[in-house]
């Protein structure tokens, strides 16, 4: 059985950004601040439930931000067989 252990966002975007699991008004939400290079920003979600590495057809990842002003984005899954 897989487990992932982190989950870890990089956008292209001018501004921090805020990655919520839900559109509930009181989300807790991740803020994705810490600048690598200039436009680049980088930061762990760890308020978004983590899917399971291998999940059923159907079941989705799904995570909302609180801008669109985002030009580009990509996730890392980093994951560990688990006992």
């Amino acid at each position: 059985m897989r487990k992932i252990i982190r989950v870890e966002f990089l956008a292209r975007a001018d501004h921090n950004l805020h990655v919520f699991a839900d559109r509930a008004a009181d989300a807790e939400s991740d803020l994705i601040s810490e600048p690598l290079k200039t436009e680049l920003r980088t930061g762990d979600l760890d308020h978004v439930p983590r899917p399971a590495p291998i999940s059923p057809e159907g079941q989705n990842f799904v995570f909302y931000f609180g801008s669109n002003a985002l030009k580009d984005y990509w996730i890392s899954l980093t994951w560990v067989n688990a006992a």
